[in-house]
């Protein structure tokens, strides 16, 4: 695995999105983060042996982690797709991947619609319905400066002291979110999910779909309207289940690409 930030010129701008990547052979695997998080929610991807042979990218969306944070960017979940789609169009591959957790899996299912070779879409509890905002509702609802000056910093202390592990891991990613494209995120992906129609594109979809959820969420509405979907619930694990039990994610993971 090596960390590299690839030019990508969108909108006029000239932008770098970080990346951590291993070339291996001609199935790509794109890792896509939630709000707030970083491409160090995947870091145990890399010692995956059922994954050795497929390529790998797990990214930095634009104004988190180490990417480019212009102020003048929208943040809005179709942006992010179209810059997911160039960034994709910087690798070799015969069939894509994608594994798109939180806000990533509303990014993961814009970016869908119009990528080449895609086979199989992992759903890691990504929105797909107005129930499933929860922190970035509570972000929308505030004008920015409450969320920036007091909100931002609540979260991130009550994620340091939980006993979760993925939460605290949650609370050192998103030190490196920009607070004015965390909000801005924030409030694009509460209209999408609002929208009402996230669901029916996630289940139309025509590439093989899961949607994977960790066992202390499974009180989640979205499970029971996911007729024909296969649902894969991850053990002794919350809403970051890659982080909190990492040897059984990926290792379903694998499972859902191999029999696609």
């Amino acid at each position: 695995m090596i960390t590299q930030r690839v030019g990508i010129g969108y909108g006029g701008r000239d932008l770098l999105i970080s990346v951590n990547v291993r070339q291996a052979g001609d199935e790509l695997i794109l890792f896509i983060h939630g709000l707030g998080c970083a491409k160090e929610a995947f870091k145990g991807v890399w010692n995956i042996p059922a994954l050795r042979d497929y390529s790998i990218v797990a990214l930095d969306l634009i104004g988190f982690g180490d990417s480019s944070k212009p102020a003048d960017f929208s943040y809005a979940m179709e942006e992010q797709a179209a810059i997911c789609r160039e960034l994709l169009s910087c690798f070799h591959y015969e069939k894509l991947h994608l594994v798109a957790h939180s806000m990533g899996g509303v990014i993961g299912l814009l970016a869908a619609k119009a990528v080449n070779r895609l086979v199989s879409f992992v759903n890691v509890e990504g929105n797909l319905i107005s129930a499933d905002c929860g922190m970035s509702r509570r972000v929308a609802s505030v004008p920015y400066g409450v969320f920036e000056k007091r909100l931002f910093q609540g979260f991130r202390e009550m994620a340091r002291r939980s006993g979760n592990r993925g939460e605290r891991g949650w609370a050192m990613w998103s030190k490196k979110s920009d607070p004015l494209g965390f909000y801005r995120s924030a409030k694009s992906l509460v209209g999408w999910s609002d929208r009402g129609d996230l669901l029916n594109s996630f289940v139309r979809l025509r590439c093989s779909r899961a949607y994977f959820y960790g066992e202390e969420n499974a009180h989640l509405e979205v499970l029971n309207l996911l007729e024909g979907i296969e649902r894969v619930c991850i053990s002794r694990s919350g809403h970051f289940p890659m982080s909190d039990n990492p040897s059984e994610f990926y290792a379903r993971v694998a499972e859902v690409i191999r029999w696609r």
